[in-house]
């Protein structure tokens, strides 16, 4: 095999392994979805998460009461770019029941974008391996 086709196959795996993440995430956030249970919350703070490479990410602290009376403080499962929601904001939450301070903002356009994440995903790495193989069969050919 020579070093394109290596170069190419690499590209292929990759796009493997971006649709199995793809899959993994949408399967993760759709069970979420389903399950999930929607109460209203407030915000009680946010602070700056660190992401690898440096970049950094805003967490916001919500407080609410499950459907079973329990008063639950969490962080929210989405990470926002510059912080989201000013403090003491009333916002709604999903929560997992089976694990409350699993819980992320109901946010509308933003909760959109991120149920996106998933087929996106699995679409780019399809367009990777798809190519993969047709650049692979274009040159055995």
């Amino acid at each position: 095999m020579s070093y394109i086709e290596m170069i190419i196959a690499l590209v292929g795996l990759l796009g493997l392994a971006l649709v199995a993440a793809g899959l993994r995430r949408a399967v993760r956030d759709r069970r979420f979805l389903r399950r999930g249970v929607r109460v209203p919350a407030k915000v009680i703070g946010r602070r700056p998460r660190t992401q690898a490479g440096g970049g950094q990410r805003w967490l916001t602290s919500l407080r609410f009461t499950t459907v079973d009376g329990d008063e639950v403080t969490a962080d929210s499962k989405i990470t926002y770019p510059r912080p989201s929601h000013e403090l003491g904001a009333r916002v709604e939450v999903i929560y997992d029941p089976a694990n409350p301070r699993e819980v992320m903002i109901a946010d509308g356009a933003r909760g959109a974008l991120r149920a996106l994440a998933g087929p996106l995903l699995i679409g780019m790495g399809a367009v990777y391996a798809a190519g993969a193989v047709v650049a692979l069969l274009a040159i055995r050919a």
